[in-house]
């Protein structure tokens, strides 16, 4: 159940690495990829000592959750566009 919230935000962000790469972005996924191995590092440290499976879980979630949304908003600053709809567009009203 806990990694279900981590794989509902990779699911809602799309394929926005796949983006990154197709446009030449590569360093970007790189960058957003050694940030994300560290708080896995830290995270997993810290939480599986503590709460075991449920900690590594936890942590398993948060890192996708980081890295995907790190992904997303460098997707949004280099190429200029959101992949997820706005807040608008799901009451029905984008257009």
């Amino acid at each position: 159940a806990i990694l279900s919230v981590g794989q509902f935000d990779n699911v809602a962000t799309g394929s926005v690495q796949m983006l990154l790469m197709m446009t030449d972005q590569e360093d970007w996924i790189m960058r957003t990829t050694l940030v994300s191995a560290g708080l896995a590092l830290f995270l997993n440290i810290a939480l599986i000592p503590r709460w075991g499976p449920k900690g590594a879980a936890i942590a398993t979630s948060v890192v996708w959750i980081v890295q995907n949304l790190l992904v997303l908003v460098t997707v949004r600053w280099k190429l200029g566009f959101w992949v997820t709809p706005s807040p608008r567009a799901w009451r029905g009203t984008a257009l």
